[in-house]
């Protein structure tokens, strides 16, 4: 089960959160989650805070796919 599921996952509110860094111009958290799920699989302490589901205060409501 721990080979099949990946540790760190880029959710939602985390793109959201580097998303929104950027459009101020500030790539240090796209890249510290860039980082992060680089290697997903490997379990990385340094990185427990891409591990944890959104809280309902940061959880984001609407997605957009421009696909």
């Amino acid at each position: 089960m721990r080979e099949a599921n990946p540790q760190q996952i880029p959710r939602n509110h985390l793109v959201e959160e580097a998303l929104q860094a950027g459009a101020r111009g500030d790539y240090s958290v796209f890249n510290r989650l860039l980082e992060a799920v680089t290697k997903p699989f490997d379990p990385r302490p340094e990185f427990t805070w891409a591990r944890v589901p959104a809280t309902p205060e940061n959880a984001v409501q609407r997605t957009f796919c421009g696909t």
